[in-house]
């Protein structure tokens, strides 16, 4: 059981990680349309 919730834990930090990713570069590439 403890093994699923460490899994799971993983999985949720690496969600949340991978959606911090893809919000910094659509930021990113709005700024830089904004900019140009």
């Amino acid at each position: 059981m403890a093994v699923r919730a460490a899994k799971r834990r993983i999985l949720i930090s690496l969600k949340c990680r991978c959606a911090l990713f893809k919000l910094e570069t659509f930021l990113d590439t709005c700024l830089n349309e904004d900019i140009s």
